[in-house]
């Protein structure tokens, strides 16, 4: 299961809280910054670019549409 959890739609920014790592194994990024998320649908491939208000790619993830059932 997939999960994102984003938050940077204009509230005041906070920074990693120091044991971040212990709190959250899982977590594979984190950028103090506002942003938005924009996804894409293409067939069985779903891709999210994240961008600060100025239009700046932050970062891009791709997932692929699973296989079988």
């Amino acid at each position: 299961v997939t999960m994102v959890v984003t938050g940077g739609a204009g509230a005041p920014l906070y920074g990693k809280v120091k044991n971040a790592k212990k709190q959250n194994p899982h977590s594979r990024a984190f950028a103090a910054k506002h942003h938005y998320c924009l996804l894409t649908i293409d067939g069985d491939t779903c891709t999210m670019k994240v961008f600060t208000p100025k239009g700046e790619l932050i970062d891009t993830r791709t997932w692929a549409g699973r296989k079988g059932k």
